[in-house]
């Protein structure tokens, strides 16, 4: 739901065409149809805004998120909030403990170690085809069409950013990376749900990319032949067929539906697990 919320979004607001040279920075479709931001304008122009939206706004919604312990009177002052914060952040920058379901920040993006948070194995019957005893587990696996698909558009955000100028691939790069890169500093054990805020703009560089191939044309490429054009919104509903497809192929192991135990914990091709690093 929220690929196609962002899909939406984009297609409406974003300039979805490759023009032959890159022009200022715009939002807009084209000039006619919304103003363009003041790409060419100086620091002075952007700086106000930007301490405001990435500074002050995440500030006060933050120390807004804490009313509820200054209302049970566990805060009495800001202060206390600031004494917890350097507390928390003594607490992790300290923290030894590991976890069999830690995983290193630079495989996240490639779901290499989901985080089981459910699994039960006895006392659930057997299934009433194969006959195998019924298993029910719950991961916070992603869809991996979806994570994996996204790995080469966000890669491409730096190319629509330099070459075109565009703007929303610029702020979905720079999103992406102020909520990725950081993690690379932790040496607490680290689990791929932190990985969730730059999940976000991995989604939004999906989005942009699959936005601009469905308003053109797909080049099926190989070498220097040319084996037929795709109209780009064949692309985008093949690729949400295939979404769609992984949703119901793994929409056991994110409920917890019983399943027989082959078809849960068996490898690629037969099971939902289709890495040992899955398990």
């Amino acid at each position: 739901m929220l690929f196609i919320v962002a899909v939406r979004f984009l297609r409406r607001h974003v300039d979805v065409s490759l023009p032959a040279e890159g022009g200022p920075w715009r939002w807009g479709k084209s000039e006619a149809e919304g103003p363009a931001l003041p790409g060419g304008a100086s620091l002075a122009a952007y700086l106000p805004l930007a301490l405001a939206a990435f500074i002050a706004l995440p500030l006060l919604i933050y120390v807004a998120s804490w009313f509820p312990f200054f209302e049970r009177g566990q805060f009495h002052s800001l202060g206390d909030l600031c004494a917890y914060q350097v507390s928390s952040y003594e607490y992790h920058a300290h923290l030894t403990a590991t976890h069999p379901y830690g995983s290193p920040w630079y495989s996240w993006p490639f779901l290499y170690r989901p985080v089981a948070y459910y699994f039960e194995n006895s006392g659930l019957g057997t299934d009433a085809i194969s006959g195998q005893p019924l298993v029910a587990g719950m991961a916070n696996l992603g869809n991996p069409w979806i994570w994996w698909s996204s790995i080469p558009c966000v890669l491409l955000l730096p190319y629509f950013a330099l070459r075109y100028k565009s703007y929303p691939a610029a702020f979905i790069a720079i999103g992406f990376l102020t909520q990725y890169l950081p993690w690379s500093h932790i040496s607490r054990v680290l689990f791929l749900y932190h990985m969730f805020g730059g999940l976000i703009f991995m989604i939004l560089a999906l989005a942009f990319v699959l936005a601009r191939i469905a308003d053109g044309v797909v080049d099926l490429q190989v070498g220097s032949w040319v084996a037929r054009q795709l109209s780009g919104q064949l692309v985008l509903l093949t690729w949400l067929a295939v979404a769609i497809g992984f949703f119901i192929y793994f929409y056991p192991v994110w409920t917890g539906l019983p399943i027989g135990d082959l078809e849960y914990l068996k490898g690629f091709g037969t099971g939902r697990m289709w890495f040992p690093s899955w398990i």
